[in-house]
């Protein structure tokens, strides 16, 4: 089986469930009970998922579902460039309990701008993938708070460049978000979806179906206006970036 149940996980202290492969936290629980509860449904749907002879329809598929790419399962390929982004997308996710962190929310945390605290640098360093991969900073003060709480990273930036990001955000400071939504949408043929859309779309489609309806579980940071009144409007307590590094917040939540 793919996933087990294991006591002693740096991110738990109680019961949780992992990924055989790279120990990943996918639930963490107060009981043994709960903790085989999705154990069983992670095993389940892992047997029960659509997958693809060729990659090029597990692509095709992808798109439709609001990702991106595709992985091998054994023999077949899956939608979306990993099993993880796959189970945001399609909702195959476990909805139960997380290890909430000092603020007692999910953190959805903006990363342009919020978190990268030099991505005013893009217009000289493009490609986009040459700031990623070899100039993006993050700020190392907010990152300290962040490592604490049940993070998902919530941005405009696009899917393409996910992978890269991550991996950057991981080498630069030994920290990753538990989830992530990066944008695999567009308003046109030539321009990615506007950040409000796409974070209103991520919170409906994938966040709230995953994590819960009630919107005093989460809490924002976030550095674009609209996508702050996105967020109010759908009764998110929200917080704009701090952007002065010789000012750091002391907690997340004011």
């Amino acid at each position: 089986m793919p996933y087990r149940i294991v006591q002693g996980h740096p991110k738990c202290p109680t019961w949780a469930v992992v990924k055989e492969a790279d120990n990943k936290l996918m639930g963490c629980h107060k009981t043994r009970g709960k903790a085989q509860a999705q154990l069983t449904a992670l095993n389940m749907a892992e047997h029960g998922k659509a997958s693809y002879t060729s990659r090029e329809a597990a692509v095709r598929r992808a798109n439709e579902i609001g990702c991106s790419g595709a992985h091998k399962m054994g023999d077949r390929w899956m939608p979306c460039s990993s099993h993880a982004a796959y189970e945001r997308v399609s909702g195959d996710g476990y909805k139960g309990d997380i290890a909430f962190g000092p603020s007692g929310r999910i953190i959805l945390q903006d990363l342009n701008v919020a978190l990268s605290s030099n991505f005013h640098e893009l217009p000289k360093n493009r490609p986009m993938s040459k700031f990623v991969t070899g100039v993006e900073e993050y700020r190392p003060w907010l990152v300290e708070l962040l490592k604490h709480e049940y993070v998902i990273l919530v941005t405009a930036r696009s899917v393409a460049y996910e992978d890269m990001t991550l991996q950057r955000i991981k080498e630069m400071t030994g920290w990753q978000p538990d989830d992530w939504c990066f944008n695999p949408w567009e308003e046109d043929e030539k321009t990615a979806m506007r950040p409000h859309r796409a974070k209103a779309r991520f919170l409906k489609e994938i966040i709230m179906p995953r994590y819960g309806n009630d919107p005093s579980m989460y809490f924002a940071i976030e550095s674009n206006k609209f996508s702050r009144s996105m967020y109010k409007a759908n009764n998110i307590e929200c917080r704009d970036a701090n952007r002065d590094d010789t000012q750091p917040w002391k907690t997340l939540l004011p």
